[in-house]
């Protein structure tokens, strides 16, 4: 089965809404930038959401050894990774 590519820019607007409306939902006003630090603004537990919602959405394997913040340190960062794996 072939991936379709996914352009980064759509996926930086998708990720960071995802991020915005499911985890940053009750800090109401808080606007997240694409170079917003994830690694500060969401728990342990809300970046494992949205590593399991990537994996779900995008039908990517995240493996372990790629939980860094090289890769999933800013929504700009997350962006690149997954268009990379979906590539």
């Amino acid at each position: 089965m072939s991936r379709t590519t996914i352009a980064p820019e759509r996926l930086r607007v998708e990720i960071r809404a995802y991020i915005q409306q499911s985890l940053l939902k009750n800090r109401s006003g808080q606007t997240l930038t694409f170079d917003d630090n994830l690694l500060e603004a969401l728990s342990s537990l809300q970046l494992l959401r949205m590593v399991l919602e990537l994996e779900s959405r995008y039908a990517v394997a995240i493996p372990n050894s790629d939980l860094t913040p090289e890769n999933l340190g800013t929504v700009q960062r997350v962006a690149a990774y997954v268009a990379a794996r979906t590539s």
